[in-house]
């Protein structure tokens, strides 16, 4: 908040501050290694996992250069010489117990000395607002300022690089402890570490012999996975190779060949040879459960290019071309050996609102469960709506897979599918379901499905695609042209590059889908403005009052469209619009009664007033139950959605007035009408919108 070099993200969570580009640039490379340390290990001690001394003591020691480091940065004097880190200062358990009369004293010393330092940043705070106001002369004494911060920053990096002595072996393996300890390895057998391993290469190693850094074993005795350490400040894909060769020798010596980690404690590489034909970043390590999974699929893993789609959930000829082009996109086979192998791990489906994009998420999920490529799946969105309305429709078509609703109920974490808006993904992303693990690990989930992929969600929860090692599908509605860049980059794709769509007016052209006819009200009220003159006496008062102040009109005022939306609501205008509607929208089947509606209104206020002109159309007919606000302030706004949506019951309401709330993601296939009382900038979400008739 105080470095203009640093830029405040919007998850201002720890991890993600220092995960921050710009915060990463201020440190030497191993100064900022060991941040991480601290971290880790102040999270396992929150967690009440346990901490060994040896994390205690780096978690000290890091922390020591770290505030040396920033009081020299920061100070607005030299510090002279500090001093170099002393473990033996660190009080042995037992010794130098103070008693209650020394406590109490230190109390006193701290108490009096907290008192002055608080006095002294009064003092301080009245100089520096003083500074404030001499503008011109505050601005250049900040950029002098920013200077010499500048300057003591590299100080103290060319300090620490001198006189912070370090043993690199041991902070890298530090940090991977951490990491393995994070996904539930405790490595305490006697194999776990340096296991050694024949048949190395002899222009490697003329005794034919090596050390595997890690080696993670199954309960019978075979190893799932390798991890080949190297130095933090070396590239992490120098452990290519070494990994590779420790990983034939490990298949030559058990029969198995090992997944393959190699990583310098800061960045994590994954290489599953026998299905990927490339390494990958990975965020952390697979759970023993994961990696089990993994060898599980080397045998029982089929071809989703070949198995047959089911026709019952997804049978029109476009859902069953999108599924293969995702299938195509995912698998491949492998030139030399002919072998099934996967390729790209993300894909983007454009299906125009209304063709389906659900249902043949649902069948492409249940061609990934049967042919093994998938075991649990994630359905993420950004709206509780939309995550109970997608939960639904996979119980009702895939009822022999268990399903879990992650905001209703968090006890079923080995769920086959579960639902959840990127919120709540984030807040379990970061906890701890008990002392040995996180709650999801990175390689809990095979797929991930994101509804709605259009908007640009990325940047606020962009930890979720970089914490999870998985297969991404992403949904939208928005045509290929407005959908944004950001959007093809996250699924690992060319820019307006989908791996398959279907449009709007190819949906039309085949039937699907109806066109929309258009009708335009413009008033020259809404659109140009008003005089004050011609106002009702009571809309005078209010115009005084919430626009001039209290203070009284000249008479002469014209009073802008931009105005009019911000305060008034005219119930003349407002009242020969709705009318309108009534006498000239779709119809219910063989009536005269206005069929299923959505009105789109500018916010709360303009909703609540909208209804209330609806009530004195037509008292017989207009109730509370027939006309409803939907917003997110009104309480159980959910529940009346879905009433709402109900097909089978037509139930009440049969005119819905959102806020926000109905734009985007709502199935309602009986809505007929839609008025939009506001005008809509965004061209995707006007897409969006329309796609509610």
């Amino acid at each position: 908040k105080n470095d203009e070099e640093l830029e405040l993200p919007y998850d201002s969570s720890l991890n993600n501050m220092m995960l921050q580009q710009s915060f990463k640039e201020q440190f030497n490379y191993k100064l900022y290694n060991e941040l991480h340390i601290i971290r880790r290990a102040g999270n396992s001690a929150s967690h009440n996992k346990p901490v060994s001394d040896v994390d205690a003591h780096m978690a000290i020691d890091a922390l020591y250069y770290f505030s040396r480091w920033f009081a020299t940065s920061y100070a607005d004097k030299e510090l002279g010489e500090i001093e170099i880190f002393d473990f033996e200062l660190i009080p042995k358990k037992g010794s130098n117990v103070l008693s209650k009369r020394q406590i109490e004293q230190l109390q006193d010393q701290l108490n009096k000395e907290l008192s002055s330092y608080q006095q002294q940043l009064k003092v301080e705070e009245e100089k520096r607002q003083k500074l404030a106001d001499e503008n011109e002369l505050f601005k250049k004494q900040i950029e002098g300022l920013q200077a010499q911060l500048q300057s003591n920053k590299i100080e103290a990096n060319t300090a620490d690089e001198v006189h912070h002595p370090r043993n690199e072996a041991e902070t890298r393996k530090y940090i991977i402890d951490l990491s393995l300890r994070e996904a539930g390895w405790d490595l305490k057998g006697i194999n776990d570490k340096e296991f050694k391993v024949n048949f190395m290469p002899k222009s490697t190693n003329k005794t034919e012999i090596g050390f595997v850094d890690y080696v993670l074993w199954d309960d019978d005795g075979l190893p799932l996975a390798l991890v080949e350490a190297k130095r933090t400040m070396e590239s992490v894909t120098k452990g290519e190779n070494q990994a590779q060769l420790y990983a034939d020798a490990l298949e030559q010596m058990f029969g198995r060949r090992p997944i393959m980690y190699y990583s310098n404690g800061y960045e994590i590489y994954l290489w599953d040879d026998q299905f990927y034909k490339q390494a990958r970043p990975v965020h952390g390590f697979y759970s023993k459960a994961e990696l089990q999974t993994a060898m599980f699929r080397r045998v029982h893993r089929k071809d989703i290019r070949t198995i047959p789609i089911d026709t019952n959930i997804a049978g029109r000829t476009y859902q069953m071309r999108s599924i293969k082009s995702i299938a195509e996109h995912f698998a491949g086979t492998d030139k030399k050996t002919g072998r099934l192998i996967g390729t790209h791990r993300g894909a983007l489906l454009v299906l125009a609102t209304g063709t389906g994009k659900t249902r043949t998420a649902i069948a492409l999920s249940k061609l990934m469960l049967e042919c093994n490529w998938a075991k649990r799946i994630l359905f993420l969105a950004d709206r509780t709506s939309l995550v109970r309305q997608a939960k639904s429709n996979f119980v009702k078509l895939l009822p022999e897979h268990s399903s879990v609703n992650l905001l209703d109920e968090k006890d079923n974490p080995d769920a086959r599918i579960a639902f959840s808006t990127y919120q709540t993904m984030m807040g379990l992303i970061d906890g701890s379901r008990d002392e040995e693990a996180r709650f999801y690990g990175v390689g809990h989930f095979d797929l991930i499905i994101v509804d709605e992929a259009h908007r640009s969600i990325y940047k606020k929860y962009k930890a979720i695609f970089d914490y999870f090692d998985s297969l991404f599908l992403g949904l939208t509605a928005t045509p290929v042209s407005f959908i944004d860049r950001n959007t093809f980059d996250i699924f690992d794709l060319p820019d307006k590059t989908p791996t398959d769509a279907y449009t709007f007016d190819e949906a039309v052209k085949d039937g699907y889908l109806s066109p929309y006819k258009t009708i335009e009200l413009p008033t020259k009220f809404l659109s140009e403005g008003i005089k004050y003159s011609e106002l009702s006496e009571e809309e005078k008062e209010e115009f005084e009052e919430e626009i001039l102040g209290g203070e009284e009109a000249t008479g002469n005022e014209w009073i802008s469209s931009s105005e009019i939306n911000s305060w008034l609501f005219n119930k003349p205008t407002a009242i020969e619009t709705l009318r309108y509607v009534l006498e000239h929208g779709i119809k219910r089947r063989g009536g005269d009664e206005l069929g299923k509606t959505i009105i789109f209104a500018k916010n709360q206020k303009h909703a609540q007033f909208l209804k209330d002109a609806f009530m004195e159309l037509d008292k017989e007919l207009f109730g509370n139950d027939y006309v409803k606000v939907i917003t997110h302030n009104e309480p159980k706004a959910q529940e009346f959605i879905e009433r709402f949506c109900d097909e089978e019951q037509d139930r009440l309401p049969q005119i819905a007035i959102s806020v926000d709330m109905m734009d985007t993601g709502i199935d309602a296939p009986s809505v007929v009408n839609l008025v939009f009382y506001k005008p809509v900038k965004s061209y995707a979400k006007f897409w969006q919108m329309k796609g509610r008739g």
